[in-house]
């Protein structure tokens, strides 16, 4: 599988889960710091309720485990789960793919009402030249 064939198969189960779930961010409320009681969004993989992130959502439930979140789409052992090569970093097939996962994690993570994920999303897909299904 190509490089651009793997992605396109992750970018349909991305936006196939969001789509589900009416491209809604997968966060959590934490507090700001522990000096104060404000609180801030932090962004999942899986979050309360059945919401996931674009990444959460091409996640098996077998390789899920808690401890991974907080890393980004280009940790090695999340790019592991989605079946990327991660032996050589200095491969540009590698770099290209960490790149093009920390890019569709920001559509859902920075997503907000003026952009909103969908939007991010098509954006994305032109970028990368993908079909949104």
């Amino acid at each position: 599988m190509t490089k651009e064939e793997k992605l396109q198969e992750i970018f349909t189960t991305a936006w196939n889960g969001l789509k589900s779930q009416g491209f809604e961010r997968s966060i959590i409320m934490v507090p700001a710091s522990i000096s104060t009681d404000s609180m801030i969004a932090s962004c999942r993989y899986r979050g309360p309720d059945g919401m996931r992130c674009a990444i959460g959502w091409c996640i098996p439930d077998e390789a899920y485990d808690t401890s991974i979140e907080g890393r980004s789409a280009g940790h090695d052992s999340i790019l592991r789960i989605l079946g990327v090569e991660t032996e050589n970093h200095d491969d540009n097939e590698y770099v290209w793919m960490v790149g093009a996962l920390s890019r569709l994690q920001s559509c859902h993570d920075n997503a907000d009402e003026f952009n909103g994920m969908e939007k991010e999303l098509r954006f994305f897909a032109e970028e990368y030249k993908l079909q949104v299904p």
